[in-house]
């Protein structure tokens, strides 16, 4: 009572009182504000004796044998983490990610985001560690209070929900980083490429991990230049974070950039590549090519579909379950991936958060191909977006599905947040020839030649002219 410690190091087998009796007298007479923190260290090393010790309310928990540096390191992990939370109005930002500390209230591109208390202060302890790298035994040792060894399932689990929440616009702030933990910061996607009318293929913006495919060295360049090898025969380039894929009229695919987790998929190895590799297999009967947020899909010409996915250690084109040979058209969009069939039948599937496959009640995950919902044989083409997902049938109108919360939709009838079934574009337009599906905005243009987007305008993505608010329906976009 005459001396209070900052933190106490506590043995449990102890002479008269042993440990766990000395921490539940403790806490029985602890007032508010005065709580001392405990970390036990001890040669009881059974889950039934970590378990006791954690429930009667220490910080850690320790075995012997030990290192003088890792009880260093923990005793300084505790402290931080019981030295009291900042109030008084502190508000955290990072992009357009923002966090008020006295109001625990979130907002995302001017939006609240409704957290959990873990997912608060999950998102909180990301938030106040922006561009750095945090491995899972920090957030765990931080947000948990202790290691959960052996168990990090529910780490990912708790970042899966708070992408669901936070991610769910453009663009996505929370990465994975391979092998390591998280980080909260913009993409490394800020390169971009294209093929001119001479079908050679060039890059510009950033060179993440050899993304600009010009060569070793960091080459960021602000006008286009020339991926390495300068041929004259690429037909089709998609972009999947700092990965860049393209596809030759050889008919060959090739990938170039960042391979952390086999994005380029040529069969694994991790190792990025500053200059165009081809993908494993050496098909030359590739017929296109589409990037979705984490997988890359492509369809031969003998009309079968093949996806590579990194999380899933898929680091090589594997086939869409069913070998169907009459694929016509594929899209991938936020973990899933929709296609067309010659027949004009339209199915979907991966992972269904917000109803993008188009299937009513459906579970959360689908890993075979499903009709959408209505089993029309009318479809001409679709397109995949974060969580909403748009097609076209051969009557020229536009149907779209799954993630309504900015108004993707193109629907002001629509006034459910997420809508499983296709429910038609507004505006009774029927010559729509193509469309494209982001984060959270749509964009489509008419057979001649105009262009309406609509959607999620916090940016001025709908290209009105005007910023702020979301819009409903398809709106020309400004000349």
């Amino acid at each position: 009572e005459e001396v209070r410690p900052d933190l106490i190091v506590l043995d449990v087998m102890m002479p008269e009182l042993d440990g766990f009796e000395v921490a539940r007298r403790l806490r029985q007479v602890e007032g508010a504000g005065t709580r001392i923190p405990i970390i036990f260290l001890t040669a009881r090393d059974t889950t039934a004796d970590k378990v006791e010790g954690l429930r009667l309310g220490s910080d850690d928990y320790m075995t012997k044998p030990f290192s003088i540096e890792e009880l260093v390191e923990r005793v300084k992990a505790v402290l931080r983490r019981t030295s009291g939370v900042r109030t008084g109005g502190t508000k955290l930002t990072y992009a357009d990610l923002e966090l008020d500390e006295e109001t625990r209230d979130v907002w995302r591109a001017g939006q609240p985001v409704d957290l959990t208390p873990t997912e608060y202060k999950l998102l909180h302890y990301l938030l106040s560690n922006p561009r750095r790298v945090l491995t899972r035994n920090q957030i765990l040792e931080h947000v948990w209070d202790y290691t959960f060894e052996g168990n990090a399932s529910v780490l990912e689990t708790y970042i899966s929900y708070l992408r669901q929440k936070v991610d769910h616009v453009d663009p996505p702030l929370i990465h994975t980083v391979r092998g390591v933990g998280y980080s909260l910061r913009l993409p490394r996607d800020a390169t971009a490429c294209g093929i001119r009318t001479n079908r050679r293929l060039y890059c510009w913006g950033a060179d993440q991990r050899g993304s600009m495919g010009n060569g070793p060295g960091n080459n960021p360049s602000d006008v286009p230049v020339e991926v390495a090898g300068t041929t004259a025969d690429w037909a089709a380039v998609s972009t999947l974070g700092a990965s860049v894929c393209a596809l030759k009229t050889t008919g060959r695919i090739f990938c170039f950039g960042e391979d952390d987790e086999g994005q380029l998929g040529n069969g694994g190895g991790f190792a990025s590549s500053p200059v165009p590799v081809q993908v494993a297999g050496g098909a030359t009967n590739w017929a296109s090519i589409t990037a979705g947020n984490e997988h890359m899909c492509a369809r031969k010409t003998t009309g079968r579909i093949f996806c590579w996915r990194p999380l899933q250690q898929r680091t090589r084109p594997t086939a869409v379950a069913g070998n169907s040979t009459t694929w016509a058209q594929v899209s991938a969009g936020y973990r899933y991936s929709c296609a067309v069939k010659t027949s004009g039948r339209l199915s979907c599937w991966g992972w269904n958060y917000r109803g993008p496959l188009g299937v009513p009640g459906d579970p959360l995950t689908r890993l075979t191909p499903t009709e959408v919902f209505g089993a029309t044989a009318d479809w001409t083409s679709v397109a995949g977006g974060s969580f909403t997902t748009c097609g076209r049938r051969v009557s020229g109108r536009l149907y779209c599905w799954g993630d309504n919360t900015n108004r993707t939709l193109g629907n002001p009838s629509v006034t459910s947040t997420a809508y499983s079934r296709p429910v038609r574009v507004a505006g009774g337009i029927t010559d729509w020839a193509t469309m494209t599906v982001g984060g959270s905005q749509a964009c489509a243009i008419r057979a001649g030649g105009a262009l309406y987007c609509w959607g999620f305008n916090y940016y001025g993505q709908v290209g009105n002219g005007q910023t702020g608010g979301s819009i409903p329906t398809p709106t020309p976009v400004a000349t």
